[in-house]
C-alpha cells in the first residue's frame, strides 16, 4: 500500500503541476485497476484530465476497473 500511495501521490503532483506528459507516461506503467483506483480519489476535474490523456480503449478498460 505504501507503493501505491508514493505512486500516487506522484501522479498527483505531475496533475496539479500540469506536467501532462510526464503524467501520461508515469500512466503508462499502470494497469487499469491501478489507474482506476487513481482516477476514483480525484475530483471530476481533473478525472476528465485524465481521460482524455488516454486512448478510448485504455478509458475503457479503466472505467470497467471503477468501483
Amino acid at each position: 500500500m505504501i507503493e501505491h500511495t508514493t505512486t500516487f501521490e506522484s501522479l498527483r503532483r505531475l496533475l496539479d503541476e500540469e506536467r501532462l506528459e510526464e503524467f501520461r507516461t508515469a500512466i503508462s506503467t499502470l494497469d487499469a485497476a491501478d489507474l482506476a483506483d487513481f482516477v476514483e480519489d480525484l475530483p471530476p476535474r481533473l478525472r476528465d484530465v485524465v481521460f482524455d490523456l488516454v486512448d478510448l480503449q485504455r478509458a475503457s478498460d479503466v472505467i470497467v476497473e471503477i468501483d
